[in-house]
């Protein structure tokens, strides 16, 4: 699961870029990562809703957006953006679920929950663009 590839070299990369911006803005750290984390949160929602409520082409750029984003999280073993997050010591995206399941917070239970949480998001945003393709077409 945990290598070091290139796509890790990448988003250590990344990551540095980010932090280094971020410390150029005059905010506390707390205040920086609470609207990372929001931003972080609402981001799926935000698509999902939009998925859902948008036409089938708007629908589909959203999605092609977020399979994208799924295939860096491979890519990169893991979230830039959580990693960002963990540098200002909060919790990391997948603790709400994995504290729902009553299961243990590790690193190795954040990373797999994510990715069962991105393939079933990605299964019922497939069958709701189907559903309007098939409606529209």
């Amino acid at each position: 699961m945990f290598y070091k590839g290139s796509g890790v070299v990448h988003r250590d990369t990344i990551v540095k870029i980010i932090l280094t911006i971020l410390d150029k803005i005059n905010l506390p750290n707390k205040i920086k990562a609470f609207i990372i984390k929001s931003m972080h949160m609402q981001a799926p929602i935000n698509g999902f809703t939009l998925i859902v409520l948008s036409n089938f082409r708007v629908g589909i750029c959203i999605y092609l957006v977020f399979v994208f984003v799924f295939i860096l999280f491979f890519y990169f073993n893991g979230c830039f953006i959580t990693i960002v997050e963990d540098k200002e010591n909060f919790i990391n995206i997948a603790d709400p679920y994995l504290y729902m399941t009553n299961s243990e917070l590790t690193d190795e239970n954040r990373y797999y929950s994510i990715i069962y949480i991105g393939i079933f998001y990605m299964i019922v945003s497939t069958w709701i663009l189907l559903y309007k393709f098939k409606k529209n077409y």
